[in-house]
């Protein structure tokens, strides 16, 4: 959990941008962190040094960089993860909600990164207010949003690939038997449903998923949303840049096709459809 600073305690930035401690009841400034005693030690691959004044400044040795804050810091001013909050619940005491999973937790979930090293070319720093922001020297841009952060659209995109497996190993293949004079072929019956696309009622070759979680053909759903600006199901604003490839899904089709070529695109009864 993040520390704060002692009672009567100030963090400031002088004019080089290095952070220094201003205590109110004595007067008196330092460079010297008085939160040193509750920080723990340092991350991995991290130093702390002094230098000729007696000045401490921070040694990354993942990525040959060095610093006037404490990497401790830095990682207690982060920013939350995304979908998550941060509240005080009747005992003053700070808890997390994570709206995603619409779950509340004590730990605070920046901890699981603390000791994940930056990607490469990443820095961390502190902004005047005393946030810490991340630098990204290859495309010199900077953001509040730890890249150690899981990427919500790969997330998403291992969650339809969890999804798509579990349908598949859930799926009950039936069989027929068309019987004939010299043989008995074995034939599967398969709900093939949420391989075919809403729109064009075919086989998917480039399966897209939308922000409100259904999947359509690439093509035909690019080309809904240009003379529709909707979702065909919903109805709802949709764009292009909300949709997102579903990987999983589309092995899984290519899987089904290749050990059934001849399979229509049949489907069930309960199929949702465009409604016309």
């Amino acid at each position: 959990m993040a520390l704060g600073l002692p009672p009567g305690w100030e963090m400031r930035l002088d004019d080089r941008g290095k952070m220094y401690f201003i205590d109110h009841r004595n007067k008196k400034s330092t460079y010297n962190d008085p939160r040193d005693k509750k920080l723990g030690a340092l991350p991995p691959n991290w130093e702390r040094r002094v230098d000729g004044k007696g000045n401490a400044y921070f040694v990354d040795h993942t990525n040959r960089a060095t610093t006037w804050s404490d990497p401790r810091i830095l990682q207690q001013r982060i920013a939350l993860p995304p979908g998550w909050e941060m509240k005080i619940d009747s005992n003053n005491t700070l808890y997390y909600v994570d709206h995603t999973s619409k779950k509340t937790t004590y730990d605070d979930p920046r901890d699981a990164f603390a000791n994940m090293p930056l990607p490469s070319g990443w820095e961390m720093a502190l902004d005047p207010y005393g946030n810490t922001y991340f630098i990204d020297h290859s495309s010199k841009k900077t953001t509040f949003v730890d890249p150690r952060y899981p990427d919500p659209k790969k997330e998403e995109e291992r969650k339809q690939a969890q999804q798509a497996a579990s349908t598949l190993k859930r799926e009950k293949i039936q069989y027929d038997y068309d019987l004939d004079d010299t043989e008995i072929r074995k034939r599967p019956v398969v709900n093939i449903d949420h391989y075919l696309c809403p729109i064009t009622m075919e086989f998917m070759e480039e399966p897209m998923t939308t922000k409100y979680g259904h999947t359509f053909e690439k093509e035909a759903i690019e080309a809904w949303i240009d003379k529709h600006g909707t979702c065909p199901l919903t109805r709802k604003p949709l764009k292009k840049e909300e949709l997102f490839p579903c990987i999983a899904l589309k092995s899984a089709i290519e899987d089904l096709l290749r050990t059934n070529p001849n399979m229509e695109a049949t489907p069930s009864e309960n199929f949702s459809a465009v409604p016309v």
